[in-house]
């Protein structure tokens, strides 16, 4: 049993100093460097940046949301905890936004809009708002 237990322990230091003392890097490959930092205009930046969003034709993201709620009319805003969210966007204009929250995972809300009308669901509030993109709140504070 003795010799049983010193092999173990020869197999398993030799196991560890050869996976501790190996190299790690298995591969090595120069790559010529390229000059990133240049000078532009404002103009020469928007038009280097509308080349790739015209190229682009949707667009997945993860991003931290911290949302807010209320009326320019009322002047109560909400603040809420930052949500993480998924963005889903799709050419012309179609987005679809999910917030969930943090630890837990449970929806928040889920907004889609195909550019035209929005529909916005709150699971916790049971509610589901639907109405179109460019409305403005009549200044009565009437709820959609």
């Amino acid at each position: 049993m003795t010799r049983v237990k010193t092999c173990l322990l020869l197999v398993t230091l030799t196991a560890i100093y050869g996976g501790c003392h190996g190299r790690v890097v298995t591969g090595h490959t120069v790559v010529a460097q390229k000059s990133v930092a240049r000078d532009a205009t404002r103009e020469e930046l928007f038009e280097a940046y509308n080349l790739i969003a015209r190229g682009t034709k949707t667009l997945n993201a993860t991003v931290v949301l911290k949302p807010t709620a209320g009326s320019k009319y009322s002047g109560v805003i909400d603040e809420y905890h930052e949500v993480k969210a998924f963005l889903l966007a799709a050419r012309p204009a179609e987005i679809r936004v999910i917030g969930q929250a943090p630890v837990v995972g449970t929806t928040v809300f889920d907004m889609a809009s195909d550019g035209e009308t929005f529909r916005v669901s709150i699971p916790s509030k049971n509610k589901f708002l639907v109405g179109p993109v460019a409305a403005e709140h009549a200044k009565s504070g009437d709820s959609w």
